[in-house]
């Protein structure tokens, strides 16, 4: 038994001096310094270590440490995170190593290139005095070579979504069964309403259970300090948050949307992120906001002001002087509010469209005008092809860019209306540019959306 590991130590000083270890592998001196990490973060024996770290470690002391990220910085994108060590080793011989920042997988107990957590590694000065640590740090959008994923490119095309559900009351009383099973019925339909919304192109996890605020223990009654409270107590995993209260708790708190962050030219909104605001690391991208619970708040109502986080922003208002349309615009494709599309806008669906103002769909009279009918004939609504592309779910590949959608005078007569001009997706990116990821250049002032 000595033998076999006096030949392991052997072959490890071994590698250490020739330093031959190939690059798509840690070395042997990174392996021992990793499992002597992990010892000592995590209480556990060197031989439970090794089975971490994949090989052997003995007992090391450390003499210089020094971190190229900054310590434990798990987003950090521009250092790929590596810690610069001298120790005592165990034969009393002063070495140098590199450690480097990695991911684990939460799954498998593995580290190595992805994962759900990073390792995240860092210099400490304490009692103990001078050490490398590391500490587990979960990944919203998941680990890459070492780095929490927050790129860009991830958080403004996503499919799959998650949202929180909080419930405000002034006492414990107002949280009746009644209301709470109303919250629960909508948390429930609502994940199958949103992926019939999206043509069944993304969906939204609504199974975290509902939580509940006392208004008392908010600071100040605002969408920001309501979700800092949230997060206190609750993890940072969703991508939204709706917020229910009875007649807004006493404030003037209004119905509607609040974007936490936005990386998407071409949409007609600003890049903006003050999701440190809201108290998330990054990971919120909006928050929606409804004053009465009462009978007419339902999924319809959480769909309209979801889809806010993406529309309705491309283009001016249809509107123009003396009530008649906007001959000025390219696109005319806005309500006079400037967030919803114009009530005159055409859809391929045969029910009433979210964000859409109008509370129908176009059919013709036969003698080549057009009025809306209220008759909903589909099971669910429907996000606008418009919205869906604003959304990243519709591209070149999946949908015809120069499909035209009528847009009818009818913000003026929806009784007996013709095509005012046709508008697709090609029109949208001639005015407002492709739509592509952005990083954030700048923190402009963003309205509350209704």
């Amino acid at each position: 038994m000595k033998s076999g590991i006096l030949l392991i130590i052997l072959l490890i000083l071994f590698v250490l001096l020739i330093g031959c270890a190939p690059e798509s592998k840690s070395t042997e001196d990174e392996l021992l310094i990793e499992a002597e990490i992990v010892t000592q973060q995590e209480g556990i024996s060197l031989e439970e270590a090794r089975n971490i770290v994949g090989n052997a470690a003995g007992s090391i002391t450390w003499l210089e440490c020094s971190d190229s990220d900054g310590g434990l910085n798990s987003f950090n994108k521009e250092v790929y995170g590596e810690l610069t060590l001298k120790y005592d080793d165990y034969y009393g011989k002063i070495r140098t190593a590199t450690v480097k920042d990695k991911c684990y997988d939460s799954t498998t107990k593995k580290i190595g290139v992805t994962g759900d957590k990073v390792f995240e590694r860092a210099c400490r000065q304490d009692n103990n005095g001078l050490r490398p640590v590391f500490q587990h740090m979960n990944c919203n959008r998941g680990c890459e070579n070492g780095i929490c994923n927050t790129d860009i490119d991830i958080s403004c095309n996503i499919r799959d979504f998650s949202m929180a559900f909080i419930f405000v009351v002034n006492d414990r009383s107002e949280r009746t069964i009644q209301r709470i099973s109303k919250l629960n019925s909508i948390k429930t339909a609502f994940a199958n309403e949103f992926n019939a919304a999206t043509l069944g192109l993304a969906s939204m996890d609504t199974s975290y259970p509902l939580f509940t605020i006392l208004r008392e223990d908010v600071t100040e009654y605002s969408l920001a300090s309501i979700s800092r409270k949230f997060y206190e107590t609750n993890p940072d995993i969703f991508d939204f948050i709706s917020i229910y209260a009875l007649d807004g708790s006493g404030t003037q708190l209004q119905t509607s949307h609040q974007s936490a962050q936005n990386h998407i030219n071409g949409i007609g909104l600003g890049i903006h992120d003050i999701t440190s605001e809201f108290g998330s690391n990054g990971r919120l991208l909006g928050v929606n906001y409804f004053r009465d619970l009462d009978p007419m708040i339902g999924t319809d109502a959480l769909l309209h002001e979801t889809g806010h986080q993406w529309c309705c922003y491309v283009g001016d208002s249809f509107y123009g002087d003396a009530n008649i349309p906007n001959d000025n615009t390219p696109l005319g494709l806005l309500d006079e509010h400037l967030i919803h599309f114009t009530g005159g806008l055409d859809s391929p669906y045969k029910c009433a469209t979210p964000l859409i103002s109008s509370p129908g769909y176009w059919i013709a009279n036969g003698d080549g005008t057009y009025s809306v009918s209220k008759e909903c004939l589909e099971t669910a609504p429907r996000y606008h092809p418009f919205q869906l592309y604003f959304m990243g779910l519709y591209n070149s590949n999946n949908f015809d860019f120069n499909k035209n959608f009528a847009i009818y005078h009818g913000e003026f007569d929806t009784d007996k209306s013709v095509p005012y001009r046709q508008v697709n997706i090609n029109d949208i990116i001639s005015v407002e540019g492709e739509r592509n990821c952005q990083e954030l250049g700048g923190s402009p002032v963003l309205p509350t959306i209704g």
